[in-house]
């Protein structure tokens, strides 16, 4: 029998396993490290043992040159390929936790026994050849007048070898082309275009991981001559953000195409608005003088009047421009429109950041609500606050489990953001885990991709109303249309949302605010 120290190394090992599974954090496969080096070294290492459950048997001894837990593909160097795998699907063994009873405990379990110096064996990864495409003779997302040509390519990156082989699949129709790159001429489609799955074979003898795109090919004639337009998603393509989360294309020559595409510069989110609300609070902060305006320039709400407006705009353009880089940097990371991330902050706040508005925060009137959302959808952004706070064995049970007085901690840890350089970053983070949500909502409706079922311009309207009034207006007038058998657009949802009237106002005035 182990010793109560090793008792509890195995408990907690068990418990980052169970942690794993709640966050939905696949485990690393070694396959996914195909290319390595194995290099002799000595040193201090830290020491663990995989044994079996049953007898007790070692397995296998592991030298491990930093503190976390050995890594996947580590355990299949040191223990082989079939340990690995019996390790990798090993069940907690809840009894030896609960009894210390080992007999009906399956696979086997990794055992921590300290640091020493030892000669051991340093793996080292090599970078993997890749697999990428470009469009050849038009631009994506724009009139072309050629047929559209896609470029699949291969690179590889070590010295002395190459690209072999390019594949490229198209339903069950493949192209190999034996050179470093193919040319597909791309036939035209419907609205829900192809999928397209490309990968390069190498001379190392391995082959770079598979990728998947969405294509569409649109035409139309102009003038007699045939155009083309191609719209692609990928994990490389950021022009529509949150296409991918919902499979959706945008619609081509959307008016409101602008507001939902991603910026390509700061500058682009350049906005000239007349905010009342922001004047009046420099006026009577005394950051702009508008004492010869009729009652120094202020209404009797603390909003500035006409005059005050006036008085203070060259002040509120520069105010609100102020973050336009941290919105720019805060949407492309976490792939939202900055555009309607600096609508959201212009009609929740004006630029203002304390709007003394009871139970909200901040520049984007954050409620406790909005977090709870975040920390609900986004299980990375939960597991980094919980993890920081709690022990692994309360953060496995995951965020909804968790007691009130957990919950409540831990929003308050995140708005912690709030008025400080991670603020833009919090609120990016849960316009984006509002999109995430939308997109389950429509997939549990109607059993398929919300873009499907949804325009993608539509879609980030729901977002938008999602953000502000939350998941249950959302859902009842979606669920209401889907009944009807309607269409779910955001018009259609405004005519039925009786009881949510103020999301759809909020939504049209973010737009406004967006433009």
């Amino acid at each position: 029998m182990h010793s109560t120290a090793a008792r509890k190394t195995i408990f907690v090992i068990m418990l980052l396993g169970i942690l794993e599974l709640v966050a939905g954090i696949q485990p690393i496969h070694a396959e996914a490290y195909e290319r390595r080096a194995e290099i002799p070294s000595y040193g201090r290492v830290h020491y663990w043992q995989l044994k079996s459950w049953k007898e007790n048997r070692l397995l296998c001894d592991l030298y491990i040159d930093h503190a976390m837990l050995p890594r996947a593909d580590e355990i299949e160097t040191y223990c082989g390929a079939q340990v690995y795998q019996n390790w990798s699907t090993s069940p907690p063994c809840t009894s030896f936790i609960e009894t210390g009873d080992r007999e009906e405990c399956e696979g086997s379990f990794l055992v921590y026994l300290g640091e020493q110096d030892t000669t051991y064996t340093k793996v080292v990864y090599l970078p993997r050849p890749e697999a990428l495409f470009e469009l050849d003779n038009c631009r994506a997302d724009a009139w072309c007048k050629q047929r559209p040509i896609f470029r699949f390519y291969g690179q590889e990156p070590l010295d002395g070898y190459q690209i072999e082989t390019v594949y490229v699949q198209i339903g069950s129709r493949q192209v190999t082309c034996g050179r470093a790159d193919c040319f597909f001429n791309l036939p035209e489609t419907d609205s829900r275009g192809i999928w397209v799955d490309y990968w390069a074979v190498s001379s190392y003898g391995d082959e770079s991981p598979h990728q998947t795109i969405h294509l569409r090919n649109l035409s139309r004639k102009l003038n007699g001559k045939q155009e083309y337009f191609v719209e692609v998603l990928s994990a490389m393509q950021v022009e529509a953000p949150a296409s991918l989360v919902w499979d959706a294309f945008p619609t081509a020559a959307h008016p409101d195409a602008l507001l939902y595409n991603q910026v390509e510069n700061v500058g682009q989110l350049n906005s000239a608005n007349h905010l009342y609300y922001l004047a009046g609070r420099l006026i009577f902060t005394g950051q702009v003088d508008a004492a010869d305006c009729v009652m120094g320039g202020l209404l009797d709400n603390g909003m500035a009047n006409t005059c005050g407006e006036e008085k203070a705009y060259a002040t509120t353009l520069e105010w609100q421009n102020q973050y336009n880089l941290q919105i720019y940097q805060a949407a492309r990371h976490w792939d939202v429109p900055a555009r309607v991330l600096k609508g959201i902050l212009a009609q929740e706040s004006q630029f203002w950041p304390d709007p003394q508005i009871e139970d909200e925060y901040g520049l984007g009137s954050l409620s406790e609500n909005g977090v709870d959302m975040l920390l609900t959808i986004d299980e990375s952004g939960f597991l980094a606050y919980c993890l920081s706070n709690f022990d692994a064995e309360t953060c496995a049970l995951g965020y909804t489990n968790l007691s009130d007085v957990q919950r409540a901690y831990l929003r308050g840890m995140a708005l912690r953001a709030v008025n400080t350089d991670g603020e833009i970053d919090l609120l990016a983070r849960t316009l984006r885990a509002s999109s995430i949500q939308v997109g389950e909502l429509v997939r549990d409706l109607t059993q398929g991709p919300a873009g499907e079922a949804s325009a993608y311009e539509d879609l980030w309207e729901f977002s938008i109303a999602n953000y502000h009034a939350g998941p249950g207006c959302v859902e009842r007038g979606l669920k209401t249309l889907a009944d009807e058998q309607k269409g779910l657009t955001f018009e259609d949802y405004c005519a039925v949302a009786n009881d949510c009237p103020m999301a759809c106002t909020y939504v049209e005035r973010v737009k406004a605010l967006a433009r």
